[in-house]
């Protein structure tokens, strides 16, 4: 069993991971407010997801790096561990390839190199996004036809429209126009920006509408003529 992050294995680093961590699920975020008198109790709202806490023990071996050995070996392992670790954006579990974690943050434990060596260990706590995500391939939808998201919740897709002038879509029924449009334009939902390709400009202005998510189950978009194809790449997600 291994941790990749950023698609790099823990023991290619002298490392080894001494069990798999246990992953909390994910707690919704719910403000409740008393109301005096209510016959049905307080009144909830549900406020999003929280993030989630895992921490992982790792066994440092410098014996798994040629040339690696004593005291010396330790600190270099330790620095690898480091920069592994603090510079790392997803997790993977090596009997989970094609699903992943966000890493919002991390905290390594403080133990000096003196004691790894006697104790052995180091513990690395990351902070979570909320849920698991697939890593998929990008879909080509037609105009009418259902596609499936096969997560537990909604996710935030990455939708590109190809087209020209002003085109507009429906996802769901929910109504999307994109304006002055060359080619195509892609609608980032998760970071709720429209881009073009890699040209370092953000074309917010010319989408007018929600940006979309992709419910569970079948989905089906609608499209005019001035649309020529659309692709989802669909981040589909679960708890």
């Amino acid at each position: 069993m291994q941790i990749f992050l950023d698609n790099v294995g823990n023991e290619s680093l002298g490392i080894i991971l001494a069990s798999k961590p246990e992953i909390p699920t994910a707690q919704q975020v719910i403000a409740t407010t008393s109301v005096p008198g209510s016959y049905h109790g307080s009144l909830t709202q549900k406020q999003g997801w929280g993030d989630v806490v895992m921490t992982a023990e790792f066994t440092v071996v410098p014996e798994l790096l040629p040339g690696v050995v004593s005291q010396q070996g330790f600190n270099d392992v330790l620095r690898r561990l480091n920069a592994w670790a603090i510079n790392s954006s997803r997790l993977v579990f090596s009997d989970d390839r094609n699903f992943y974690r966000i890493i919002k943050s991390v905290e390594i434990d403080s133990a000096s190199a003196g004691e790894i060596e006697v104790v052995g260990t180091v513990k690395v706590t990351f902070t979570l996004d909320p849920f698991w995500y697939q890593t998929g391939t990008t879909l080509a939808i037609a105009d009418g036809v259902q596609f499936f998201n096969p997560g537990t919740i909604a996710s935030d897709p990455l939708i590109t429209v190809y087209g020209m002038g002003t085109i507009k879509f429906s996802l769901n029924g929910k109504q999307i126009t994109l304006l002055k449009v060359k080619d195509y334009l892609t609608i980032d939902s998760w970071h709720m920006t429209v881009v073009h390709g890699n040209d370092n400009v953000i074309y917010d202005e010319q989408m007018n509408g929600a940006y979309p998510r992709v419910d569970p189950g079948n989905n089906i978009i609608t499209f005019d003529q001035n649309v020529s194809s659309i692709e989802i790449e669909g981040r589909w997600a679960w708890l």
